[in-house]
């Protein structure tokens, strides 16, 4: 009965770690606002698109018309939606200062065009945004986010500086510095990030994302008419809003949180019958001497308190050896917790409540019974 109870604390306890980290990542601020946001994706074909000057006319004229679809209040691209499991990365180079080959520093790499910060909803906390005059024929530019400027500049002034990336031609000077976004997962620490134009390096993989004043599906017939205004044949797929996307990337943590939640609800259904068995074996091979006690004048609330006692007793070792067990069950599993600490009191406390709870319920029917045991039943039975 000790090793069930024991391992039911133990169930219950990372049950509800687990739970907790499931409520830290959905209360996690994403940096940008996915309710109200239709996304898809396409990939122009290459040799119907073979200069950078096509793939940039053929983008620009599908989000003209995209932006024009009633219902849309503003759309842009981006090569890589945020948590939709795509993204790059990229090294990159800073003026005046110089660094050996192979150890330059990394940065996560989007590209995107005018009105994805608005549309996405990150704040643009210096400079400017992208304008459509940042095209192919303009100076190269680049905007940053916060841990950016602040990981390479310490003074955290951006604005002005240049940097080089492999793919483009040139230093690309710093105009803007956005608020930081998660983009890799949910549970990612702030980590530095760059946006270059998408008309100043066009690639023919790119997403749309539209902010919508109605249901994001209901524009999803009108997206794909608008982007077939400009090519008949350009297929696109993954619709879906943003929301489901974001949701999507709490699947692994919902199904872990409900798989351990429903192992210790059974746990604590089989605890709760071992105790009520062990008990009620134990009174009834007593019946005899609580029968005797109860002739000899011994009040029946003192029997219940005894058989009571007995199976607290045996629930509080159990509690003690299942905390040990989900303590060293939750530090080895610590990577897959977010925002709790392995050994949260407040989950550990509520594991304790819980089966404390289980366990008097399951002691007190069989000591009320005890305690009205009829004596002279009891005795002619011996």
């Amino acid at each position: 009965m000790v090793v069930e109870l024991a391992l039911s604390v133990a169930l219950v306890a990372v049950s509800g770690l687990l739970i907790q980290s499931l409520m830290a990542v959905q209360r996690e601020p994403l940096g940008f606002e996915p309710d109200h946001v239709f996304t898809l994706q396409f990939r122009l074909p290459p040799a119907k698109y073979p200069a950078k000057q096509d793939i940039a006319r053929f983008f620009s004229q599908a989000i003209a018309g995209v932006r024009a679809i009633p219902g849309i209040e503003s759309a842009a691209l981006v090569r890589a939606v945020p948590l939709s499991g795509n993204g790059s990365e990229v090294a990159f180079a800073i003026e005046g200062r110089a660094v050996q080959k192979g150890d330059e520093p990394e940065t996560r790499y989007h590209l995107v065009t005018p009105d994805y910060f608005k549309t996405m909803k990150i704040g643009v906390v210096q400079g400017r945004d992208f304008a459509d005059r940042d095209d192919l024929a303009a100076p190269l530019v680049a905007i940053v986010n916060e841990t950016f400027a602040r990981t390479i500049w310490p003074n955290g002034v951006a604005l002005g500086k240049r940097i080089s990336t492999p793919d483009m031609r040139g230093w690309l000077t710093i105009v803007g510095v956005v608020r930081d976004a998660k983009h890799a997962s949910q549970t990612e620490l702030p980590r530095p990030q760059l946006y270059v134009s998408h008309y100043q390096n066009p690639q023919i993989f790119s997403s749309l994302v539209a902010r919508t004043a109605v249901a994001p599906m209901a524009v999803a017939d009108s997206v794909r008419k608008a982007i077939w205004s400009v090519d008949k044949d350009q297929p696109v797929w993954a619709t879906q809003s943003l929301d489901a996307i974001v949701d999507g990337t709490q699947g692994s943590w919902r199904f872990l949180a409900l798989l351990l939640g429903l192992f210790a609800i059974t746990a604590l259904t089989i605890a709760s019958v071992g105790i009520y068995g062990v008990m009620s074996y134990s009174v009834s091979q007593r019946t005899y001497e609580i029968g005797v006690r109860l002739a000899l004048g011994a009040p029946g609330s003192r029997v219940r308190r005894e058989v009571v006692t007995r199976g607290l007793l045996l629930t509080a070792a159990a509690v003690v050896a299942g905390l040990a067990v989900a303590a060293g069950t939750a530090r080895v599993a610590a990577n897959v917790l977010f925002g709790v600490q392995p050994t949260d009191p407040i989950t550990f406390a509520a594991a304790t409540v819980i089966l404390a709870v289980v366990a008097l319920a399951a002691c007190y029917l069989p000591a009320r019974r005890a305690s009205r045991v009829d004596p002279m039943v009891a005795l002619r039975r011996e």
